[in-house]
């Protein structure tokens, strides 16, 4: 879950858990009971047991609850930490996870884009921007929906590549700190050039699909 109940006063998402750990609530034949509750700076991991005709199955939340009301996080950070948190968690379970935010697209998309990317990286050694995200534009429009978020992708699953460590020892840090080098601004500026190029490529040929989706919708009313 990436996003608040309420953000900027308006409701973004109903609460479908109960209110704290001492209570339960009921959505037609479904009753959820909290079981236990978890909260770090940026995020929240509640677990609940979710029952319908006496049937019982624990769903574990994971809601990251440091997102802006506008854009993307000035820091990626908090983000992949709670990234790297559900990968740690979830790795052995085989099902699919399930991500939503208020729309189902910007943050929901960045999150699984992410995701597929970095397994991408892992499995096969390389990683393909452009063919992720026209995917899934084809599969759920406007998934991405500003060069910001593409941006904050790219930069996002780099940083998750370079930083592959998360924990050292003091002596591993320090080496570690010696070895990185200032960064390089005119590398970050051309990067940032390069990738919205990129989207613009993604953005046009989604609109040539929605049109040509339209003309052919009129042809066959006519």
């Amino acid at each position: 879950m990436i996003t608040n109940i309420i953000e900027r006063g308006k409701v973004k998402c109903e609460q479908y858990w109960p209110q704290n750990l001492t209570t339960e609530s009921s959505y037609d034949d479904i009753t959820v009971y909290y079981v236990s509750y978890e909260e770090w700076a940026d995020y929240v991991v509640r677990v609940f047991e979710v029952t319908k005709n006496g049937e019982k199955r624990r769903v574990r939340q994971y809601h990251y609850t440091a997102w802006p009301d506008h854009g993307v996080p000035d820091t990626m950070s908090p983000f992949i930490a709670f990234y790297k948190k559900i990968k740690t968690e979830t790795y052995r379970i085989d099902r699919p996870l399930l991500v939503h935010c208020s729309t189902g697209v910007g943050r929901t998309g960045i999150f699984i884009a992410m995701s597929n990317l970095l397994d991408q990286a892992h499995f096969h050694q390389h990683i393909d921007f452009y063919k992720c995200v026209t995917l899934m534009k084809e599969c759920r429009p406007h998934i991405i929906q500003t060069e910001e978020e593409y941006i904050f992708l790219h930069h996002a699953v780099n940083e998750v590549l370079r930083t592959s460590i998360d924990f050292c020892t003091p002596i591993e840090l320090d080496r570690q700190l010696e070895s990185l080098t200032p960064p390089d601004n005119t590398e970050y500026l051309s990067m940032n050039g390069e990738v919205v190029e990129e989207y613009e490529v993604i953005s046009y040929v989604e609109l040539c699909e929605l049109l040509v989706q339209s003309v052919t919708k009129t042809d066959k009313e006519l």
